[in-house]
């Protein structure tokens, strides 16, 4: 089922020539956009809606395409510690598969006019954190 909010992001970034696919199940409907952050690397970019509100949940799995095993893993935490405290709205999280996930929080009160252009601005604003976030996993150390 596509639900409102996906129909209405799937049009804007249409119009906008934002590359994307839309996706849709039984219980969701996303746009999925690929990107290519810093050294060539390759992220995806998810704005998943669960139901007809105009509520998006914004999301990054198995970012860097790092698991963690029991040597890295306080490093990696310490770093999602870190990045945290760095960005408001950004989280990183270590998930139970021991990969790297980034949830962004979409402002709660939004219409379908300023949908598309608050998520086209997240989208870029994420792009940006994570190139900085590879510099950040990439500088840590494993102590």
């Amino acid at each position: 089922m596509i639900y409102r909010a996906t129909s209405i992001l799937d049009n804007y970034f249409t119009q906008e020539n934002v590359k994307h696919r839309l996706e849709a199940t039984e219980k969701q409907s996303r746009i999925v956009c690929g990107v290519q952050g810093k050294d060539n690397r390759i992220a995806t970019v998810q704005f998943i809606s669960t139901g007809d509100t105009l509520d998006l949940a914004v999301r990054v799995y198995n970012f860097n395409g790092m698991k963690s095993d029991e040597m890295s893993r306080r490093a990696i935490l310490r770093t999602c510690n870190s990045l945290n405290m760095k960005y408001r709205f950004a989280k990183f999280l270590l998930d139970k598969d021991d990969t790297i996930n980034i949830e962004y929080d979409m402002p709660q009160e939004t219409n379908e006019e300023n949908l598309g252009p608050m998520c086209k601005e997240i989208f870029f604003r994420l792009m940006s954190i994570m190139d900085q976030a590879y510099t950040a996993f990439d500088d840590m150390t494993l102590v």
